[in-house]
């Protein structure tokens, strides 16, 4: 749904989880993104 609404890159992601206390790696999100997206 994000995706949707806004252009969101790898960066941004990671970005986004940090600013509601989500620490993860860009590694993390990059196989999240792979997997899911």
């Amino acid at each position: 749904m994000m995706y949707v609404r806004f252009p969101l890159s790898l960066r941004n992601v990671e970005d986004l989880l940090h600013e509601r206390g989500i620490d993860v790696s860009h590694e993390a999100v990059r196989f999240w993104w792979h997997r899911f997206g």
